[in-house]
């Protein structure tokens, strides 16, 4: 996904202005940023998306986290209190890469 594509979709889903800076801001330091989508068809949640950065200590996704090659997991994982199963990876959008 592109940078322009991801944004596109923050807007359509109403996140807010703050949430879209703040993941300009994961960007400008050098982190990816991931999309999940809700995919179980039995969720109140289906098709609500989260945004978590990935790629370097900072982010919400560390690079252990990730496979060999800096990719955030399919599947995103549980984090604090969240379960996360119904969420799979949607998109990615890294300005490095």
């Amino acid at each position: 996904m592109t940078e322009e594509e991801l944004f596109e979709m923050m807007e359509k889903g109403g996140v807010p202005q703050q949430g879209q800076a703040l993941v300009r801001g994961w960007l400008d330091r050098g982190d990816g940023v991931a999309a999940y989508e809700n995919k179980a068809l039995d969720s109140g949640q289906l098709g609500h998306v989260k945004y978590l950065s990935f790629g370097s200590e900072r982010a919400q996704l560390e690079p252990k986290d990730c496979d060999s090659e800096g990719n955030p997991p399919q599947r995103l994982p549980d984090i604090g209190p969240a379960l996360n199963w119904a969420y799979q990876l949607v998109g990615t959008v890294w300005r490095d890469r």
